[in-house]
């Protein structure tokens, strides 16, 4: 008991020591919970005295930006946190170290695009999600980027038709290639990526210059591999069929950007 006169103890008092074995023990039952994605765990789940400090990371991260000034970061693999809600250093505590546990990072997925929008600005409210979490940035292993597509014809009548407005004929417009400067800055910050995996949808029969992507190249060297889909569209029949088929023609380009610029080299 404390004596009269004496400031009573808290946790945040306790020696740092103390509070990561318990911070630890908490973020072990929340990857235990009957929530929380169990795929890469183990076939048996460890004992906590062979878990922490863990012995591999267990999370995925996910960022989503509905629009240029809203979004989240999700992460997999995790049950509920209750200790996040103690206080501020509690939260900036607890949260680093379940960054920590994050493999991957993928950005880019579900984001799609308004079609009189500026496809940088949605790109950068993403970006700084991410910035705002230093640990992840720091540690993570893995990312993947799903760049946006190239806005479809058909779509674009069928916006303005809603809106009552006319457009010119003008030439498709890519959407990709205005983040790409952007892009090679914000993964700059990234200290120990592995692997990076750049997603492109080959929704043009020509594919694009792929010299702007050389500077990712030049980075990251082996550990990027560039990825190329196929768009599909719901035909009137409610089916999904693809009809840009153009993604092998998409990789041979890329495949010669790069040997030509090998033989610069």
């Amino acid at each position: 008991m404390s004596q009269p006169g004496q400031s009573q103890p808290s946790f945040d008092t306790l020696p740092g020591e103390i509070r990561n074995q318990i911070f630890a023990l908490c973020i072990w039952h929340a990857l235990s919970h009957p929530n929380a994605d169990k795929s890469n765990w183990p076939d048996t789940r460890p004992p906590f005295s062979q878990w922490h400090p863990p012995p591999r990371k267990w999370l995925t991260a996910a960022v989503y930006s509905p629009s240029s000034d809203t979004g989240y970061l999700k992460l997999s693999g995790i049950g509920p946190l209750p200790v996040l809600l103690v206080n501020k250093q509690t939260y900036a505590e607890v949260s680093s170290l379940v960054f920590a546990l994050v493999d991957s990072v993928s950005i880019g997925a579900s984001m799609p695009q308004y079609l009189d929008e500026n496809p940088i600005q949605r790109w950068m409210s993403a970006y700084s999600l991410v910035e705002e979490r230093p640990d992840l940035q720091k540690l993570v292993k893995h990312a993947k980027i799903i760049l946006p597509r190239t806005r479809g014809e058909l779509l674009i009548r069928a916006y303005e038709s809603c809106r009552g407005i006319h457009r010119p004929q003008t030439p498709r417009k890519n959407n990709a290639w205005p983040n790409i400067p952007s892009l090679h800055k914000f993964l700059g910050k990234f200290e120990s990526l592995e692997s990076l995996t750049i997603v492109l949808i080959a929704d043009t029969q020509e594919a694009p210059d792929f010299k702007t992507l050389l500077p990712l190249w030049r980075k990251f060297g082996d550990r990027l591999t560039m990825k190329f889909k196929e768009r599909a569209i719901e035909t009137h029949i409610h089916s999904f069929h693809t009809y840009d088929q153009f993604s092998s023609s998409w990789n041979d380009a890329w495949e010669r950007c790069l040997a030509e610029r090998r033989v610069d080299s």
